[in-house]
């Protein structure tokens, strides 16, 4: 499940079914919720579906909403994650090393990569957790900001960051990548009818996702 936008209050929530292919719900939005996403997941329930595993961006809290069920964070927005906040050329060396190690995330099993990032901490513990004093306030702040963001980014997800390797069985993706193709699509469609009215447009969507739903 994942959210596109047209603008700051214009947007689409889709449901899709990575088994099949399918888009199963989708709700047009003003802006991104948690409470949005459960209302969604409650409505295909009570619509008969049954819900395997979630697979979802690392939107703050949204797992949480969803204790019972088993949940994917995608491992492309976690690599986005730290590119954002180490740039795609860090200077330091251990912004290097996590980058090179995060960027390993979607191409080795669990234990390898847990492993490799918790290496990683017990080897930069010393340098993460380095302050510095301001001599006007005497208040310390951490002097790598970035680096310390990064890592408890992953360090904070690392749990969710691999629920498809427990469960293989079940064919969870790894990553949304499914749906963001998805929407690139309809995106490309809709670019190539500039001017459309609000209510056509959304007609054009909704004729999309109906268009997948009942295809397969």
């Amino acid at each position: 499940m994942d959210t596109t936008h047209w603008g700051r209050e214009y947007g689409v929530m889709l449901f899709k079914d990575a088994l099949t292919g399918r888009d199963l719900l989708w709700h047009f939005v003003k802006s991104e919720t948690n409470a949005l996403y459960a209302q969604g997941i409650a409505e295909l329930e009570e619509g008969g579906y049954e819900i395997l595993a979630l697979v979802m961006d690392g939107r703050r809290g949204l797992a949480g909403m969803f204790p019972a069920k088993k949940v994917q964070l995608c491992q492309f927005h976690q690599q986005k994650t730290v590119r954002k906040y180490l740039t795609k050329h860090p200077k330091t060396e251990a912004a290097l090393e996590l980058k090179k190690i995060v960027d390993l995330l979607a191409k080795t099993d669990k234990e390898t990569f847990e492993g490799v990032f918790g290496a990683w901490c017990a080897k930069w513990d010393g340098y993460l957790k380095e302050r510095s004093e301001n001599p006007e306030s005497g208040k310390s702040r951490y002097m790598h900001k970035k680096l310390r963001s990064a890592y408890l980014s992953v360090r904070r997800n690392l749990p969710l960051l691999s629920t498809w390797c427990n469960d293989v069985e079940l064919g969870i993706p790894n990553t949304t990548n499914l749906i963001d193709g998805h929407f690139s699509q309809l995106k490309r469609m809709l670019r190539s009818h500039n001017g459309l009215s609000c209510k056509r447009r959304e007609k054009l969507i909704i004729g999309f996702f109906e268009a997948s739903r009942s295809a397969k």
